[in-house]
């Protein structure tokens, strides 16, 4: 990524947020986290995040936080059903 498409790219606090930039065909990142316990009382600390330029399709990258994580190239609206479910979950958007 150069200097330029990362100016031009809206950090989302939210999936509405996300449609809009999206719609504009503008550049776009929704980041998502999680800290907590487990129900075997592990401590939990995850990312989940999507990205992309407009609406066809998105990049899905999650794992633990520190780590790289993993990648998956989805469709834009399936992107967007799975950030909905996650803040469902408990993950927290930032922005």
């Amino acid at each position: 990524m150069n200097n330029r498409t990362i100016a031009s790219t809206v950090r989302c606090s939210s999936i509405r947020q996300v449609r809009q930039a999206a719609d504009s065909g503008k550049g776009w990142v929704f980041l998502a986290e999680f800290v907590g316990w487990t129900e075997k009382g592990n401590r939990s600390s995850k990312f989940w995040e999507i990205s992309g330029r407009g609406s066809s399709q998105a990049t899905v990258r999650w794992g633990r936080r520190g780590s790289a994580g993993r990648t998956q190239v989805i469709p834009f609206w399936e992107a967007t059903d799975r950030a909905s479910k996650k803040l469902d979950k408990g993950y927290c958007a930032r922005a």
